[in-house]
């Protein structure tokens, strides 16, 4: 004779409890063993046990969450500056984009694009008129997407022409995602906004190193900022604005 589990409607040999319903702890209470101990069956699909033996819920199965770090190296300057992310499998496409935006100090005021297998992805707009079609990255989840040894390139600011390139150097399984972007390391300050693309700031840099009190250099720094330093780069605060980022959601 089976007795039928409440829960899952599969019979066992013996008689069990199911006092409390599909939502008890004791589903599967088999009655107890010689020494009193009370014995549980863990094969019910609609029950595992905790860390301290009990039955608990068995959740439905879920995809497995991977982290991806991600090289990101400014095309075309020397020193070169460069950073790498942590990023996960559920984050958008579009998410990357404000990550970026964090990670390497830009502040958003242009239009970018992602390049990715031959495909174009941003923000489609109706007035688009380009003869290369854009998928919409915030449709598009990195784990769709990313693969170790993947290389694609992210430009930023249409006219200044800032392009990244972007290496996924390294894929690990996690068991929950972390929820927020981090840089592991990096180098070198981002430009300021609006410096005149690679040309102008690769200049600025050579002049920077080999005639610091120049008029040039002086009137660069009254421009970006007195305290402005081309070399140093703070992680701490970048992670700071990365993990205020993951919290509000922003660009999800």
């Amino acid at each position: 004779m089976a007795f039928p589990c409440a829960p899952c409607g599969r019979g066992y040999p013996e008689e069990h409890s199911c006092r409390g319903g599909p939502g008890a702890i004791d589903c599967h209470e088999l009655g107890t063993d010689d020494s009193g101990q009370i014995r549980w069956d863990y094969g019910c699909p609609a029950r595992r046990p905790d860390r301290n033996g009990m039955a608990t819920p068995r959740g439905p199965k879920t995809s497995p969450h991977h982290a991806y770090l991600l090289q990101v190296t400014l095309e075309g300057i020397d020193p070169p500056i460069w950073r790498w992310v942590w990023v996960e499998s559920d984050m958008s496409l579009h998410a990357l984009h404000h990550i970026l935006q964090a990670a390497m100090g830009w502040t958003g005021a242009h239009l970018h694009e992602f390049t990715i297998d031959g495909r174009h992805y941003g923000i489609p707009h109706p007035d688009d008129l380009r003869e290369v079609p854009i998928q919409d990255e915030r449709k598009v989840k990195l784990g769709s997407l990313l693969k170790k040894g993947l290389s694609f390139s992210y430009l930023y600011d249409f006219g200044d022409s800032w392009n990244h390139l972007i290496g996924v150097k390294k894929v690990e399984t996690k068991d929950e995602p972390y929820g927020a972007a981090f840089v592991e390391a990096g180098e070198g300050a981002c430009p300021p906004e609006d410096s005149g693309g690679i040309p102008g700031y690769q200049d600025f840099l050579e002049l920077y190193q080999t005639k610091p009190k120049g008029k040039d250099v002086r009137e660069f720094l009254r421009w970006a900022g007195e305290d402005f330093n081309p070399f140093l780069f703070d992680r701490h605060a970048t992670n700071a604005a990365l993990l205020r980022l993951g919290w509000n959601q922003w660009g999800k």
